[in-house]
């Protein structure tokens, strides 16, 4: 038979003092215990997970320091956030993903453009365009009120365009060389510089300098310009991980235009199509040489013509300026010239074309005249000459 249990026997209890030792055997009433966290005491929990993630965590001690300084007082705490359903309020704290930043006008964004002849003709569309691809611009005007009203103009299409104006006439060597340091010390990095102005005179006319006009605005002013910005130029190629580009923006004329480099500025036999002609031709040879000097600096320089384009480059009156006007209604609108030199200038697919002379988009041969290495170097040293400030 089993014996039945000794219910006599004494038990010893240590520790009865401290701890859960005053509770053991004592009876407790719980209110509450229906709801809240009532239900759960006593209970027994199984935690899956507790190996990984924050399941580790669970039910632990954390010490923090430094929680009356900086962050610190703030983890944990709820916050309470007014206007979170309009402007910037449900925008706060959530993450934000550019897409296109490596196309179209993505890598353009923020970055800085230089152009000349921006307050008539074709030039107020091409800035219109660097500005609705996201460029900051710098433009170069000779008059402060067209230039104000060019700016508001483009302003008006986008509000948040940033357009500054340096003024200077581009017939002046000494404003020219001017107006560029002080664009470059402003602006460490430019990603592109585009030769938009141009000049076409019925008569010869010679600058205080003692420069042929017609050439010192279509041919001087860009060498100038692409000398002295040529540190910003290849700086921004270098931070922003894609070539800067340089856009002169020429004319067909060249195409059959002829060039004596020892009477660059056509002291016999001047006149306004030869003087036009040979002026552009001489800025494409400057800007071919300069693309094929700042090739390895990961700067391009290109050549565009942007059709014949119903523009107020020509004044001349007789003839010639009547022959325009009768023209006007069958030649391309300003905002249609615009095209060629704002693709050249901007899409990614002249991105490393350098050199190149463009026409309605596509690269064509140019003079063969501008591709003769012997005469590019002759250029370029008489252009040196020609723009050192007197």
């Amino acid at each position: 038979m089993r014996t039945a249990p000794d219910l006599t026997r004494t038990a010893v209890l240590t520790g009865a003092t401290s701890g859960i030792g005053p509770w053991i055997g004592r009876t407790a009433v719980l209110t509450g215990a229906t709801s809240g966290i009532g239900r759960w005491i006593g209970r027994t929990a199984v935690l899956t997970g507790a190996t990984s993630g924050i399941g580790p965590w669970i039910g632990r001690t954390a010490v923090l320091t430094g929680a009356t300084s900086g962050i610190g007082p703030w983890i944990g705490r709820t916050a309470v956030l007014t206007g979170a359903t309009s402007g910037i309020g449900p925008w706060i704290g959530r993450t934000a993903v550019l897409t296109g930043a490596t196309s179209g006008i993505g890598p353009w964004i923020g970055r800085t453009a230089v152009l000349t002849g921006a307050t008539s003709g074709i030039g107020r569309w091409i800035a219109l365009g660097l500005a609705q691809a996201g460029l900051n611009l710098v433009i170069i005007a000779r008059d402060p009120a067209r230039a104000q009203a060019t700016t508001a103009w483009i302003q008006a299409e986008i509000p948040a365009a940033t357009i500054d104006t340096v003024i200077a006439d581009l017939a002046s060597i000494a404003q020219t060389t001017e107006a560029a340091r002080q664009i470059a010390a402003a602006h460490p990095e430019i990603a592109l510089l585009v030769n938009n102005a141009g000049l076409f005179r019925a008569r010869r006319a010679i600058t205080e300098e003692g420069r042929d006009r017609v050439l010192a605005v279509n041919h001087l002013a860009p060498a100038i310009l692409m000398r002295e910005l040529t540190p910003a130029l290849i700086a921004a190629a270098l931070i922003d991980g894609s070539p800067s580009r340089i856009v002169t923006v020429g004319s067909s004329t060249s195409d059959r235009a002829r060039l004596n480099p020892n009477d660059l500025e056509l002291t016999r036999g001047w006149t306004m199509v030869r003087a036009y002609g040979r002026s552009k031709l001489a800025t494409m040879i400057q800007t071919f040489e300069t693309a094929r000097r700042l090739a390895p600096n990961s700067v391009v320089a290109n050549v565009v013509h942007p059709g014949a384009v119903a523009t107020s480059l020509v004044r001349t009156p007789g003839l010639i300026g009547l022959a325009w006007r009768l023209m006007r209604p069958f030649l391309r609108t300003e905002q249609q010239g615009a095209d060629t030199p704002l693709h050249v200038a901007l899409d990614t697919s002249f991105a490393t074309t350098t050199g190149a002379y463009v026409k309605d988009r596509r690269p064509v041969p140019p003079n063969p005249t501008a591709l003769d290495p012997a005469l590019a170097a002759r250029i370029w040293t008489l252009t040196e000459a020609l723009t050192k400030p007197s």
